[in-house]
C-alpha cells in the first residue's frame, strides 16, 4: 500500500531577515522588518551590538535555525494556483519586456471603468495606446493630495495648487469668452492658482467645509485657505512668526522617541514576569512596537534573541495592561529576588516623523490643526482658527492621531482609539482627553497707557468661582551688568511679579483653625488667602514677589503692587473648585495708582 508523507511548508521556501552592524547614538535594535530605520543593531550609547534578527510577527515567525530569524515564503509567483514557481535558493521574479521602472510623482494617471451594473472591472487596466496621463509641472514637487469638486479636482503639489478640468474642457471665442464643452475622455485643461502655495509633504493637514479649504505650507512658513477668493494665509492673523518658527520644527525624518512609566513589576517563581499594569487609562501614550526599556536598558528576549518591544496595551478599568513580545526576556541584571514586586521606570521607544495634522471642528466651527514635531521631543502644539472671529483663538493639550467631524461631533483618534470632544453628557468632563484632565488657561496683556509708568494693586475678574491667576509680571526693566557677582560678568533682565494667587475656594480657611482649608474648611469663620467674593466679583491685593535687588528699601512681600508699562496675566482653572466643571470668564481688570509719566 501507499505511504503518505506529510511535508512541512509544502511548495514553499524560507527567506532569513539579515542586518549589519551600524554605529550612530540614533540607531536601536528595533523589531519591525520593512521600516526606514530597520535594520539597526547599535546599542544606545553609541557602541556596536551584534546583528539582530527581527521576530515577526509578534514572535510567532517560523523556528528554523536560532529562534525566530527566517520567514515563511510560498515558491508560487503572484500566489496564484497553476502560477510558475522558482525553486529554493532563486529569487522569484517576473519578465518584464523593459527594465524601465518611470517614477513619475508629478502626473497622473486613469484606469479602465468599472461598471457596477454589469459587474465589468477593468480598474487595472492602464491602455498604452490611449493619451491616459496628464503631467503637471515637476518644478514644483510630487502631487501630495487630490480633491474632487464638483466636475473638477483640484491637485496640491508640493509649492502649487491646481484645477483640472474632468470630462470637459474650455473653448475660447471672439463672441462668447470662455465656454466648457465635451471634447475629451477624462482630463481636461490644467488651472493653476495665483500664488506659489503648495501642501509641501503634509496631506494630512487638508480639510474642508463648503467651499473653503484649509491647509498648511511648511515650507513656506503658512497655514492657508482656498476660497473664492484664491489664497488667504490665516496664519498671518497675528501669528505669522509663531507658525513660521513652529512649522520649521517638523521633520520628515524618524527620530527617536521615549516615553516612560513608572510601574512595578511581579517576578513569578520561574523569575518570569506577569503582565504588568498601570492605574488608569494611559494606552494613548505608549505606540504599540516600541521597543522596551528597563531603567533606560534595552529588554534583551532571551528566547529568540534581539529585543522585546510592545505588542498588546488593553485598558481594563481600573488598569492598563502591557504585553511584551516575549515573556522570558531578560528583565533583570541581577535578578531579584522570586514572587517579588519591584518598582522600575518602563520605557517605550519608538521611531517618529514629524505631521500637521488638520480638520474642520464642525461643532466648534472652526479648523482645527495639531503640528507635532519629533526633534526628540514630545511637542507638539494643537490650535484652532475661528472663522467668525477671524483669529487663532485656542490652543488645546491634546495630541490628535487622526481628526474629523461626522453628524455635528467632532472626533479624534489616539492609538487606536476614539475620543469624541465636547461631550455634555458625562458630568464634570470638560478638559478632558484621551481619560487625562488639563487645567484650562488664557493669558493676556494689561497696557492702558502705554507709556504711563504704573503700579498695579489689585486684581479682579468677573466670572465663575475656580479661576486662579498662575502669575502677574511687568515688562522687564532692561538689562543690566552683574558686576556683583563672582566672577564678575554677566547680564540679567529684572521685572516684578507675584506668587501664585489661589482661587476663593482653594485660598478659603478657618480663622480658628487655618490648617483646614479648601475642601477641608467646613467651620466658619473664614478668611481667603487667594480671590474673595466681593459684590458678586473676585478680587485680589497683588503682593510683590520679586527677587530683592540692591538699593531697594522695601522688597519682597513686604511691598505691594508691581510696577511697570505693562503687566502679563494668566488665569487658570484650579484642581479644587468642581474639577472638569463648566468655568466662565467675562471680565478681567486690574487697579493702579501712577508712578510716573
Amino acid at each position: 500500500m501507499a505511504y503518505a508523507l506529510p511535508v512541512k511548508y509544502y511548495n514553499s521556501f524560507l527567506l532569513k531577515k539579515a542586518s549589519s552592524d551600524l554605529t550612530s547614538p540614533y540607531s536601536a535594535p528595533f523589531n519591525w522588518p520593512g521600516l526606514p530605520w530597520n535594520p539597526a543593531v547599535s546599542a544606545y550609547d553609541g557602541t556596536a551590538l551584534s546583528p539582530v534578527y527581527p521576530t515577526f510577527p509578534f514572535g510567532s515567525g517560523v523556528t528554523y535555525g536560532t529562534g525566530n530569524q527566517w520567514y515563511l515564503e510560498e515558491a508560487r509567483i503572484k500566489g496564484g494556483f497553476n502560477n510558475t514557481s522558482v525553486d529554493f535558493g532563486v529569487r522569484a521574479y517576473a519578465v518584464e519586456e523593459t527594465n524601465r521602472q518611470p517614477n513619475n510623482q508629478s502626473s497622473l494617471i486613469y484606469s479602465g471603468i468599472l461598471n457596477n451594473a454589469t459587474g465589468f472591472n477593468a480598474t487595472n487596466v492602464f491602455s498604452i495606446g490611449e493619451n491616459i496621463t496628464k503631467g503637471f509641472n515637476p518644478a514644483d514637487g510630487s502631487i501630495q493630495k487630490l480633491h474632487a469638486m464638483d466636475t473638477n479636482v483640484v491637485v496640491f503639489q508640493e509649492s502649487k495648487v491646481n484645477k483640472i478640468l474632468i470630462n470637459k474642457n474650455t473653448v475660447y471665442s471672439g463672441d462668447q469668452g470662455a465656454q466648457e464643452t465635451a471634447l475629451i475622455r477624462v482630463f481636461g485643461q490644467i488651472y493653476p492658482y495665483v500664488g506659489a502655495y503648495g501642501i509641501s509633504k503634509n496631506p494630512e493637514s487638508f480639510a474642508i467645509f463648503g467651499n473653503r479649504k484649509y491647509f498648511a505650507d511648511q515650507n513656506q512658513g503658512l497655514v492657508l485657505r482656498l476660497s473664492n477668493d484664491g489664497f488667504t494665509p490665516i496664519s498671518s492673523y497675528g501669528m505669522r512668526d509663531y507658525f513660521r518658527d513652529t512649522l520649521a520644527t517638523v521633520s520628515t525624518n524618524y527620530r527617536p522617541v521615549i516615553v516612560e512609566q513608572s510601574l512595578s513589576l511581579i517576578v513569578d517563581g520561574d523569575g518570569n514576569i506577569t503582565t504588568p499594569t498601570v492605574a488608569g487609562d494611559v494606552s494613548c501614550n505608549f505606540p504599540l512596537g516600541s521597543t522596551i526599556l528597563l531603567n533606560g536598558i534595552p529588554v534583551e528576549d532571551t528566547k529568540n534573541g534581539g529585543n522585546v518591544y510592545l505588542n498588546a496595551i488593553t485598558y481594563s478599568a481600573p488598569n492598563t495592561l502591557f504585553g511584551f513580545s516575549e515573556d522570558n526576556a531578560q528583565f533583570w541584571t541581577p535578578a531579584p529576588p522570586l514572587n517579588a514586586t519591584t518598582v522600575v521606570t518602563l520605557g517605550f521607544e519608538t521611531r517618529e516623523i514629524g505631521r500637521i495634522f488638520g480638520a474642520w471642528d464642525i461643532h466648534d466651527n472652526s479648523y482645527a490643526i495639531s503640528i507635532q514635531s519629533n526633534n526628540g521631543t514630545t511637542n507638539y502644539a494643537t490650535l484652532t482658527y475661528s472663522e467668525s472671529s477671524r483669529g487663532w483663538v485656542s490652543r488645546h493639550s491634546y495630541k490628535p492621531q487622526f481628526m474629523d467631524s461626522m453628524r455635528d461631533k467632532f472626533y479624534s483618534t489616539n492609538q487606536g482609539s476614539i475620543w469624541q470632544h465636547y461631550d455634555n453628557v458625562t458630568v464634570n468632563n470638560r478638559t478632558n482627553y484621551y481619560g487625562v484632565r488639563y487645567d484650562a488657561s488664557i493669558e493676556f496683556v494689561l497696557n492702558q497707557n502705554p507709556s504711563l509708568t504704573k503700579n498695579f494693586l489689585t486684581l479682579g475678574y468677573e466670572g465663575s468661582n475656580g479661576w486662579q491667576a498662575d502669575f502677574f509680571k511687568s515688562d522687564f526693566e532692561g538689562f543690566d551688568y552683574e558686576y556683583y557677582t563672582t566672577p564678575v560678568g554677566g547680564y540679567i533682565q529684572n521685572q516684578d511679579t507675584t506668587a501664585l494667587i489661589l482661587s476663593n475656594l482653594k485660598g478659603r480657611y478657618e480663622i480658628n483653625t487655618p490648617a483646614n482649608t479648601g475642601t477641608s474648611a467646613v467651620t466658619p469663620p473664614f478668611a481667603y488667602a487667594g480671590f474673595a467674593r466681593k459684590e458678586n466679583r473676585y478680587v485680589a491685593n497683588l503682593i510683590n514677589n520679586s527677587t530683592a535687588r540692591e538699593g531697594e528699601v522695601i522688597f519682597g512681600s513686604s511691598m505691594s503692587g508691581i510696577k511697570g508699562y505693562y503687566s502679563t496675566v494668566q488665569l487658570s482653572t484650579d484642581d479644587t473648585t468642581e474639577p472638569g466643571g463648566e468655568k466662565e470668564l467675562f471680565l478681567v481688570s486690574s487697579t493702579f495708582s501712577v508712578s510716573s509719566y
